[in-house]
């Protein structure tokens, strides 16, 4: 098992006795990982003091990778992102999906899409399209109808067989967009019936912010 708090310390993150929650992400945390193909992505949360917090310039993320921004990352590749503590709330408050994982994920154990380092040519010349991305796309629908019938997402997915096969190439593009058309659809059904609120309670998030960090301060 790999040791996330020193890959935490290899980053040489100015305050790693902050983070507050530190857990493995990408394919690994949806069981959809596929052989020795994949980078490690970290992902966690960090407290930073009252100075930094409440100054003219609050520190919201902190990226590192062991890959050059001039290529694309390799299996044996780890990209840490750090949030601070209120910049994942804004993000999770807003439904992205990666800051939702946050809250289901254990600590100690969301996979970006295409970003800035290109295609995935390895994919796309094999099986006529981006099957990595078009797993995620299923990943994303199946999480959004658990999420709104049951108010939770299971991390390592359950589905994850049916993940795999998608991702695999076993799949014509034709049949992608037709499973995707169907969980859009399942998906919409799903919100319109959910017991979730319409809206977040944004002053309740706030309220809890404060509470943290000023229990975090106090220690």
């Amino acid at each position: 098992m790999l040791d996330t708090r020193l890959e935490l310390e290899r980053s040489n993150f100015e305050r790693p006795e902050t983070v507050i929650h530190l857990f493995i992400g990408g394919s690994e945390l949806h069981g959809a990982k596929v052989g020795a193909t994949d980078d490690l992505d970290i992902y966690g949360v960090f407290l930073d003091p009252p100075p930094v917090v409440l100054g003219l310039n609050p520190r919201k993320h902190f990226v590192w990778s062991t890959a050059s921004d001039d290529r694309r990352n390799g299996p044996e590749d780890v990209d840490l992102t750090l949030y601070s503590l209120r910049r994942w709330a804004q993000l999770a408050a807003k439904g992205n999906a990666t800051a939702l994982h946050f809250v289901f994920a254990d600590s100690i154990t969301g996979e970006q899409g295409r970003g800035a380092k290109g295609r995935r040519p390895e994919y796309e010349s094999v099986f006529g399209y981006d099957t990595k991305a078009a797993m995620h796309c299923l990943r994303l629908y199946l999480e959004c109808i658990e999420l709104m019938r049951f108010g939770t997402i299971t991390l390592p997915r359950p589905d994850q067989n049916y993940l795999i096969e998608a991702r695999s190439g076993a799949w014509t593009l034709e049949r992608f967009l037709a499973e995707a058309e169907r969980l859009r659809s399942e998906a919409e059904d799903a919100a319109k019936i959910s017991s979730l609120p319409e809206s977040v309670d944004l002053r309740a998030i706030s309220s809890l912010l404060a509470k943290a960090h000023l229990a975090a301060w106090q220690m």
